[in-house]
């Protein structure tokens, strides 16, 4: 594989490090690459909230989280949790998120008069 990659152009201005693999194929659990699977993902799960909600860029975002299952080499968090504010329309919006799943994870809309709850496998 190595000799199939430009292992400095593909590093770019991340550290300088020798190749390394799972760096490569997993370059998500390393913040010198990105931001880690909730920099990268949340914001398209978003995608679909904003859309049915008809919300645009939030106003606030506190985000935490934490290595609790894959303990491994990364530095990003497996789980973490969001909370976006939209303070001109009265409205917060919280994500929930693990690479830990082994199954389909429900999408759940809590609003003030239902809750919507849908499997993956159901779409």
């Amino acid at each position: 594989m190595r000799k199939d990659v430009d292992w400095e152009r593909w590093l770019g201005s991340a550290p300088g490090i020798p190749w390394n693999e799972r760096h490569f194929w997993h370059w998500r659990c390393y913040y010198a690459y990105g931001t880690g699977y909730c920099g990268d993902l949340v914001s398209h799960e978003m995608d679909f909230v904003k859309y049915l909600l008809g919300h645009g860029i939030p106003d606030t975002c506190v985000c935490a989280g934490q290595i609790a299952r894959l303990r491994d080499d990364r530095e990003v968090p497996d789980i973490w949790i969001t909370t976006y504010q939209f303070e001109q329309l009265g409205r917060t919006v919280t994500f929930e998120g693990s690479m830990n799943a082994t199954d389909d994870q429900p999408v759940t809309l809590c609003g003030t008069d239902a809750t919507l709850q849908n499997r993956q496998s159901d779409w």
